[in-house]
C-alpha cells in the first residue's frame, strides 16, 4: 500500500460557523450509514460539511477515502475530501472499492477514520456515506446526525491528499484464509462491475472458470458485501452456508442473527460449537464477535464475518472456502448444507410497514401468547410439541434500511410452514 501525496502541508484548523445550511432530510440518517436521494435529501454542501465535522468530532488527524461506481460518486468523494483537508486532517483516497474492502483497508492502512460514499443496494439516484472508525466498529446513522448538529464547520485546515491501492493486500489476505491449492472449477457468477477485478485475480490463481451453463450459482449485492449461492437453480440459505463456514474453518464460536433455522442451531449444539445470537446489522454483529471472540458470524441476508477481516466482511473468502469444502468433500452443496436442514423455513417475507410496526407487533403477542414470546430484535413467537420439539417459530423485524416489516417463519412441515406464513400475513394485513 504506498501511498502517493498530492496536498499540502497538513495543520489543524479553527472552528467556524458554515455560510449557508445544508440541504438535508432528516430520514437520511439510518441505523447504518447515511443515504439518500442525491440532490433532493442532501447536497454537495452537505457532503463537505459531514466529513468535515467527522473529522473533528473523532479528533482524526487521518481519514480513508472510497467510492462505490454511482456516477454521483466521484464529484462527492472530491468533496468529502475537502471537508476533511479542511479541518486539517490527511486524506488517503483508494477510490473505486467494494464495502469490505473499503472496511479492510482503514483498519490496515492505521487510519483514524474511513469515509465511504455509496447508497449500498439502493436504486442509482441515490448515495450516502459509510462512516467506520479505526478498529473497523461502524459509527450509526444515528450518531451522525447528533455529530452534523453538534460541530462546527472547520475551514482553515490545509489537509493533505494521498492515494493508495489496497486491493492486492486484501486479496492475498482473502487467499491466505482460502490456502493455496487450485481449486479447478466452473461457476456462474453474477457481480457487480466492482468485483469484476478482483473475481479476475481469484479466477486466475485458482483455476475457476466463468461459465453460465455451470450448476453452481453465486450472486453478490452491489457494493459486494453480501452473497448468496445457488445450485441447480435452488438457494442454499445463508444460515447452513455460515454452518458450512464453521465447519471448514474449525471454529468453535460463532455469532448468529436471531433469524437462524432451529436446525443450524441444534447442529452447533450437538458438535459442541458456542452460538451466540446478536441483533441484525454490521455494527451488532461486529461488537459481539468481538465480545466473544468469535471465529465466525452470519446473518440470513447474506453477510458473512471473519475475524482475520476485523470481524467484518469479506465475501470472497465466503467464495473461495464454500468451493474448497466442496472440492474437499467432492459433494454437492445440497449434500454438504443437508445436516444443517433438519425443518423448513421460509424465504424472508416484506410487508409494507405503513407506520404500524406497533400495532401489529402488539396483535402478533396477542395472537399468539400461548407461544414462547421473545423481543431481542423484533417479536419471536415460538412454540413446542409436549415432547419439546419444535412445532413452528416466527420473528417479525421493521428493516433497518427499507420501510417494510420483515418475517421469517420456520415450521417441523412443509404444509405447517406454509399454513402459518399465509396466517401470519393474513392476520397483519
Amino acid at each position: 500500500m504506498e501511498p502517493v501525496q498530492t496536498g499540502g502541508d497538513a495543520a489543524r484548523a479553527v472552528p467556524g460557523n458554515a455560510a449557508r445550511s445544508a440541504k438535508l432530510n432528516r430520514d437520511i440518517f439510518h441505523a447504518y450509514d447515511i443515504r439518500g436521494i442525491y440532490g433532493s435529501d442532501f447536497d454537495d454542501q452537505f457532503a463537505r460539511e459531514i466529513a468535515n465535522k467527522a473529522v473533528t468530532h473523532f479528533g482524526a488527524r487521518t481519514v480513508l477515502v472510497a467510492r462505490d461506481g454511482r456516477v454521483s460518486s466521484e464529484s462527492l468523494e472530491r468533496l468529502v475530501i475537502t471537508g476533511v483537508n479542511q479541518a486539517g486532517a490527511d486524506a488517503i483516497s483508494i477510490g473505486l472499492s467494494t464495502t469490505p474492502l473499503f472496511y479492510w483497508s482503514v483498519v490496515t492502512a492505521q487510519a483514524d477514520l474511513g469515509i465511504m460514499i455509496t447508497a449500498s443496494h439502493n436504486p442509482p439516484a441515490y448515495n450516502g456515506f459509510k462512516v467506520i472508525r479505526k478498529d473497523g466498529t461502524l459509527v450509526s446513522g444515528t450518531k451522525l446526525g447528533k455529530v452534523f448538529d453538534e460541530e462546527f464547520v472547520v475551514s482553515n485546515g490545509t489537509g493533505t491528499t494521498m492515494t493508495m491501492e489496497t486491493a492486492a493486500q486484501y486479496l492475498d489476505q482473502v487467499m491466505a484464509m482460502a490456502g493455496p491449492d487450485p481449486l479447478n472449477t466452473s461457476i456462474s457468477a453474477n457481480i457487480p462491475p466492482l468485483m469484476e477485478g478482483h473475481m479476475g485475480a481469484l479466477c486466475q490463481q485458482y483455476g475457476i472458470t466463468l461459465d453460465r451453463a455451470s450448476r453452481w450459482h453465486v450472486h453478490m449485492d452491489p457494493d459486494a458485501d453480501r452473497i448468496s449461492f445457488y445450485e441447480d437453480g435452488e438457494k442454499i440459505p445463508a444460515d447452513c452456508i455460515c454452518a458450512l463456514l464453521a465447519d471448514t474453518l474449525g471454529a468453535t464460536t460463532v455469532v448468529h442473527d436471531l433469524r437462524f433455522s432451529r436446525s443450524v442451531l441444534e447442529y452447533w449444539a450437538s458438535k459442541g460449537i458456542a452460538a451466540v445470537a446478536s441483533r441484525v446489522g454490521r455494527l451488532n454483529m461486529a461488537v459481539n464477535m468481538r465480545e466473544v471472540d468469535a471465529q465466525v458470524g452470519g446473518e440470513t441476508s447474506g453477510h458473512f464475518y471473519f475475524k482475520p477481516f476485523f470481524y467484518l466482511e469479506a465475501p470472497e473468502a465466503v467464495l473461495l472456502l464454500v468451493l474448497r469444502a466442496m472440492q474437499t468433500s467432492g459433494a454437492s452443496l445440497a449434500d454438504l448444507t443437508a445436516p444443517y436442514r433438519k425443518y423448513f423455513k421460509s424465504d424472508e417475507v416484506s410487508i409494507p410497514e405503513n407506520g404500524k410496526w406497533f400495532q401489529l407487533r402488539q396483535r402478533l403477542k396477542e395472537t399468539y401468547k400461548d407461544g414462547k414470546i421473545t423481543e431481542n430484535d423484533g417479536v419471536t413467537v415460538e412454540f413446542t410439541e409436549s415432547d419439546g420439539t419444535l412445532s413452528w417459530w416466527a420473528n417479525l423485524r421493521p428493516s433497518n434500511t427499507e420501510p417494510v416489516l420483515r418475517l421469517i417463519v420456520e415450521a417441523k412441515s412443509k404444509d405447517l410452514l406454509q399454513e402459518k406464513v399465509s396466517e401470519i400475513r393474513y392476520l397483519l394485513q
